[in-house]
């Protein structure tokens, strides 16, 4: 708030008169916040002793947490909050916003906690827990009132934003559940404690201890009651249920009379007209001057039945707050010197008080070096378009955009380790520079980085032109990207090729192709490939990777060719449901880990080798195949990574043409397990380790098919060292057992299999009494 002179709380009052009441609690002072007309003041605090929040509002989040188990239904649990009205003014009146908007998608009831971190926040107020879990309506984006006398402590509660800038809160906001202030005081300009928990404290911390599970990307949401199966319904998830103001018990005041005795011109006698106020009771109700700005001193007079009197001086401020917000940005993620764009911005009013003069708006590109991290460019600023003497009337709430046509520079030089982030700076002209309530909201960051152009550049776009390059061995290879996205390739500090795509949507499709120079080798040869947003396809068949391969936004289907590590290749959700499962095409694959949060429908290799000896294993959130085929003559079609399936549903198939070797498979039900031979492995469904009694089966599992089919042109044991569990197994073929195992116990182990078939030996039909059969030197099978 502006500094200004601050008048007498208290007016001194004639000696022969001894005042029989006392101010228990001067009034506090008032900001408009966006779209407010007026504000009621409760006086009857003023000479309550006894209120214990004077002037500050008191909020009450009832949810559908069970806070007492051993109670028959659920028992609400309740958590209340005390709004520093006085001190944040903004943000409360933008809090309560949501707390009082009902049925307009735009109200807290109804939201759900998303976002759970023991030891740090809890998270809510935005999305609703019904349908499709989208996200509230917000209003416009809030000015950042943090203070460092406010930091965010344990039992605070904190408006939450995005990185983008310090001015980004809506509607979300979060519990500190430890002392973050040495963390979320210093980052971002600060995150605006706004208030803190007075009851049920208890409750916050007893939601966070909950299992979690994602439904919005990137968050885990606490849930009750769920097996971990499907989506939480909305009475799993911890949802507020309502959210409501709680009258404050007015004081006693009989007797007093209440009178606005004047309001001023802020810091002088001058009468003003841009508030008017008026009594009812102990109510004082104050209405703005439409379109008017500015500051007032508001006097209340009261006087008890005796004649004592006592007058109370507070100040309403009607000013206006603009802060810029970056639309869009035309600019090629990749652009080159000379390149033209169109940068689209906004300006919202967060205050009260219209806003109307004129501004200039100037874009810059700020330098963003790529190696430190940093959110805010620190680097120099480069002007590359204007907007002067811009003319506006923006009232309370209401924006305003503005476009620009931007252009890059000639002179930028290419720098692979500089990007530039695009900075629009708003400076406000005359009367409109001295009304702004708050002074430090002018400059709006883009959220792109951009990047010029080097060795190879960009393709896709907005062009949608392909992009050519010529390899060392003298292939051709030529990139396409349609449907959206911008692809890259660019090299890294040892001269390797990485390439990247961004942007994307769910109907991007990238594919390559080769002309195969005399001596090349036909193929794409890549470091690192990076795929940071949602991707349709990406048919890179002839592409042959020696780094990593992360699809962070999911991919319905990828294709590439033989993957030499130590690598990962990670496939993230794809979002909205994630229902959506990927198909995955390799060639030869060794030292490579897998991971995806996408469902599969497929996964094929020609074989997945262990060379150097990591233990490499492929995780799955769910998997209908995975087939390792070979090649013919050339390629046997070993598997020696292993295989975790963490979901509950049940596995179509595995595959392998040669060996499972040196692995561990674990799935939660299964159906065909069929392998060439198996070697020192284990393969487990509905169970982690080894069981021994019939009570180690925690999950019930079934393989309905277990085969062991032989390898081309081996002759060999096939079945050496290895267990097979699961407390249903189905059909049980097993061929060319090696029984010495040096004393060790192998073979299987189940409570019922249907047939079972040892290739030349014995050949047994539903065993499901406990017995040990078959026995040969080691090997055997048993029944739990």
């Amino acid at each position: 708030m502006n500094p200004r002179p601050f008048p007498a709380r208290i007016e001194p009052l004639e000696a022969r008169i001894a005042p029989a009441i006392a101010l228990q609690h001067p009034l506090p002072d008032l900001v408009a916040g966006p779209g407010k007309t007026g504000a009621v003041v409760d006086l009857s605090e003023m000479f309550d002793p006894a209120a214990t929040s004077p002037n500050r509002t008191i909020v009450e989040f009832i949810t559908n947490f069970d806070s007492d188990a051993s109670t028959p239904g659920i028992q609400a649990g309740i958590i209340r909050l005390e709004l520093f009205d006085e001190l944040v003014p903004l943000t409360v009146q933008n809090f309560l916003s949501y707390v009082n908007s009902r049925n307009a998608r735009g109200d807290y009831d109804g939201t759900f906690f998303h976002r759970a971190a023991p030891g740090f926040v809890l998270q809510g107020g935005g999305f609703n827990s019904e349908g499709s879990r989208d996200h509230i309506v917000t209003g416009p984006d809030l000015h950042n009132e943090f203070d460092p006398s406010r930091s965010n402590l344990r039992g605070t509660i904190t408006m939450a934003k995005t990185d983008l800038s310090p001015n980004t809160a809506t509607s979300e906001f979060f519990f500190n559940l430890a002392d973050n202030s040495s963390n979320l005081d210093n980052q971002n300009g600060g995150f605006t404690v706004f208030g803190n928990v007075i009851q049920g404290l208890d409750i916050v911390d007893a939601i966070v201890a909950l299992p979690t599970q994602v439904v919005i990307s990137g968050f885990g949401a606490p849930v009750q009651n769920f097996s971990g199966s499907g989506t939480p319904t909305a009475d799993q998830l911890i949802r507020i249920t309502e959210a409501k103001v709680i009258p404050t018990t007015p004081g006693n005041t009989t007797g007093i009379t209440f009178s606005v005795e004047h309001i001023y011109q802020a810091g002088t006698t001058t009468p003003s007209d841009l508030v008017a106020g008026k009594i009812t009771g102990s109510s004082l109700n104050l209405k703005y001057k439409a379109g008017g700005a500015g500051e007032v001193d508001v006097v209340v007079t009261a006087v008890e039945a005796g004649g004592a009197t006592v007058s109370d001086t507070f100040r309403v401020t009607v000013l206006p707050n603009l802060i810029t917000s970056f639309v869009t940005d035309t600019l090629a993620t990749f652009p080159a010197p000379g390149e033209t764009g169109v940068a689209k911005i906004t300006l919202t009013n967060s205050a009260g008080g219209i806003a109307k003069g004129k501004v200039d708006i100037r874009f810059y590109l700020a330098e963003d070096n790529l190696n430190t991290g940093l959110l805010v460019p620190s680097g120099a600023k480069i002007p590359v378009g204007q907007l002067l003497n811009q003319s506006i009337s923006i009232a309370g709430g209401a924006s305003k955009a503005f476009a620009s046509r931007v252009q890059v520079p000639m002179e930028l030089v290419a720098d692979t380790s500089t990007a530039y982030r695009l900075i629009a700076e708003v400076t406000p002209m005359g009367t409109l520079a001295t009304q702004e309530l708050f002074t430090d909201d002018n400059v709006a960051l883009d959220g792109q980085r951009n990047q010029l152009l080097n060795q190879f550049g960009d393709f896709g776009g907005r062009t949608k032109v392909p992009l050519s390059f010529v390899e060392s061995d003298g292939d051709r290879v030529t990139l396409f990207l349609t449907g959206g996205g911008i692809g890259r390739l660019s090299t890294d500090a040892d001269g390797k090729i990485d390439l990247s795509v961004s942007g994307g949507t769910a109907l991007s499709k990238l594919s390559a192709r080769v002309a195969k120079a005399a001596g090349g080798d036909g193929r794409i040869n890549l470091n690192d490939i990076n795929f940071t947003s949602v991707m349709r396809s990406a048919a890179l068949g002839l592409a042959e990777v020696d780094g990593f391969v992360a699809a962070s936004g999911g991919v319905r289907l990828l294709q590439l060719g033989d993957l030499t590590g130590p690598g990962r290749l990670s496939i993230g959700a794809f979002l909205p449901a994630n229902t959506t499962a990927a198909t995955i095409r390799l060639g030869s694959v060794s030292d490579f880990n897998f991971e995806s949060l996408m469902p599969i429908a497929s996964l094929t290799a020609t074989e997945w080798l262990d060379t150097g000896g990591l233990d490499e294993t492929l995780t799955f959130l769910s998997l209908g195949k995975l087939q390792i085929t070979g090649a013919k003559n050339t390629v046997r079609g070993d598997l020696q990574a292993s295989v975790n399936v963490t979901g509950t549903a049940a596995v179509g198939s595995i595959v392998v043409a040669g060996f499972l070797e040196n692995a561990r498979v674990t799935i939660p039900d299964g159906g065909t397990i069929l392998l060439g031979g198996i070697r020192s492995s284990t393969v487990f469904a509905g169970v982690t380790e080894l069981p021994s009694v019939l009570g180690d089966f925690s999950d019930r599992g079934t393989i309905s098919k277990f085969v062991i089919s032989g390898i081309r042109g081996f002759t060999g044991d096939l079945f050496v060292d290895s267990h097979v569990s699961a407390q249903n197994l189905g059909a049980v073929v097993v061929r060319k057992v090696a029984p010495d195992n040096s004393g060790s116990a192998f073979g299987f182990i189940a409570d019922v299999i249907q047939s079972y078939n040892r290739v030349g030996g014995a050949r047994l039909a539903r065993l499901d009494a406990p017995a040990a059969l078959d026995a040969a030197g080691d090997y055997g099978l048993t029944i739990l």
